[in-house]
């Protein structure tokens, strides 16, 4: 995006009919380097010790991956949920620009991503790579419909909380309608689970099918002290299905993918289900934190990170291999201290928390390290986008990217390998919980209404009469975003109103 809406579309136009510089790429005899793109599930900015020198966390791996590799203090996520944000990962568009246009998909959804569309895995099969989706997919899957579901046609036009598929819209051991959906969305192989680990149906999906038939079912739980167990909805369940392994088994699987066929370069798309709930530590990791059952959950994650790199360490692969590490959307903060957090701000200084617009839902953790390449111990401020990655990316391998594909991605290339000069996006748009729409241009923020538009209370605030129904903030001065500015800034509010809705206004035309 630029702030000068005129010069927007002119300027998409110009990325998509410009090739990446292939002068700042490896040489053709130069072997292309691995990628694994690991995604938390809801870790806020507070926790990794060393992003905000915060003494209640305990990250040894992560905190010695800033060391080794380049911090984005200033790296946002485009919605404040993890359905969205996921979309827009792979495909680097905005997802308010597909059918879903608040919330998040459920565990029995169909594709959100159509078959055609240009994602990061396409992108770097074109460039001969092995691709693998390996962890929570929450994207949806091709479900055999029951005979009697309406589900087609109530989300004909439009995705939101109301119309989503529930257990008998589908025929749930039925086979898949497309045995090859997971090659249609860039990946050779695809391992994980449907949803969250908090919603059925609970097994694991191998390529096209589940592992085994779902014939059993998960009770629900509430949030409880007890390390073993956790809250998660009840629901369908294959037979033997333990929460507790599931990180495992997602490392387990991108290790053996690591490890075999290494004359091929790779990339591995690995999101995480923690430290979303359930919040499930092993023994060996209760107590290593200070921030309580939550804070021991992440530094088992962090756990399982230093574990994947010792893998690409003895395969000879680590210093070949960029390694990418963020998060989905902000921290939900609400059961943290009640379970002994102990005053820990797993969003930092910043306002807010997962779903919502201010900073917590959507400012996320962005670590990434490839030796010899991108400068080590090195913290950048540049405004970036999940959804930038597609780009950076691309430039990287040296990949066109085609007319049409990831128009809402932008490359910090030149951020990562620390280029004096390097100009990148200068504003970005926020997209709630709810819905509802935030604007970042320049050092100002808006929001498109009054209230948070995810989490926190209240989501959305009705006016009183004469009241400026918008939220205006100068980020630079007031991170923590306490100063509303909107009723005294009226040309500004209405500038940025106007950018937001030429953004939006541009969906039509494509």
């Amino acid at each position: 995006m630029r702030t000068i809406p005129s010069l927007f579309l002119s300027l998409i136009l110009c990325s998509w009919a410009c090739s990446p510089a292939t002068q700042k790429q490896p040489t053709a005899e130069a072997k292309q380097p691995n990628v694994l793109f690991i995604l938390a599930d809801d870790m806020g900015y507070g926790d990794i010790a060393a992003y905000t020198n915060n003494p209640l966390m305990n990250t040894p791996n992560l905190d010695r991956l800033m060391q080794e590799g380049t911090s984005f203090m200033n790296a946002h996520t485009p919605s404040g949920v993890c359905t969205p944000t996921r979309y827009s990962v792979l495909t680097g568009r905005y997802s308010w620009r597909s059918k879903l246009q608040s919330g998040v998909l459920f565990g029995f959804d169909q594709p959100l991503i159509e078959e055609d569309e240009f994602t990061i895995g396409k992108m770097f099969q074109s460039k001969g790579y092995r691709t693998a989706s390996i962890g929570k997919w929450h994207l949806g899957l091709p479900w055999e419909l029951a005979d009697d579901s309406n589900y087609e046609e109530r989300t004909k036009d439009k995705i939101f909380f109301q119309v989503l598929a529930k257990e008998k819209d589908v025929k749930p051991n039925a086979p898949f309608t497309d045995q090859q959906w997971h090659n249609k969305r860039g990946f050779d192989h695809f391992y994980g689970i449907s949803a969250s680990l908090d919603i059925p149906p609970y097994g694991f999906v191998e390529d096209a099918h589940y592992v085994s038939a779902l014939d059993s079912a998960l009770q629900d739980e509430k949030h409880q002290i007890d390390n073993k167990k956790d809250f998660w909805r009840g629901g369908l369940s294959t037979s033997g299905f333990d929460p507790n392994e599931v990180l495992d088994t997602f490392v387990d699987k991108a290790s053996a993918f690591i490890t075999k066929d290494q004359d091929k370069p790779f990339f591995i798309y690995l999101p995480f289900t923690a430290p979303h709930t359930p919040w499930l530590p092993a023994d060996e990791f209760i107590g290593k934190s200070g921030a309580g059952k939550y804070g021991d959950f992440v530094t088992m994650m962090d756990a399982y990170v230093g574990r994947l790199e010792k893998v690409l360490e003895k395969t000879g692969q680590l210093d070949n291999t960029i390694i990418i590490f963020s998060s989905d959307n902000g921290a939900s903060i609400g059961s943290i201290q009640e379970l002994g957090g102990s005053g820990h701000r797993a969003n930092g200084k910043f306002r807010g928390q997962k779903g919502d617009l201010y900073e917590g839902g959507h400012r996320v953790p962005l670590i990434m390290k490839w030796k010899g390449h991108i400068p080590a111990n090195n913290r950048r401020n540049d405004l970036v986008m999940l959804n930038d990655i597609v780009a950076t990316m691309g430039e990287v391998v040296n990949a066109e990217i085609p007319v049409g594909g990831a128009v809402d991605s932008h490359s910090f290339y030149g951020a990562l390998m620390n280029e004096k000069g390097f100009k990148g996006r200068t504003s970005a748009v926020y997209h709630s919980q709810v819905g509802t729409f935030g604007l970042q241009s320049g050092d100002y923020k808006f929001i498109e209404h009054l209230g948070s538009g995810g989490f926190t209370k209240p989501r959305i605030i009705k006016p009183k009469k004469g009241q400026v129904n918008r939220q205006l903030f100068n980020l630079k001065e007031d991170p923590a975003e306490q100063n509303d500015l909107a009723p005294t800034s009226p040309e500004l509010v209405k500038k940025m109103q106007d950018e937001l809705d030429q953004i939006r206004g541009w969906k039509k035309a494509i």
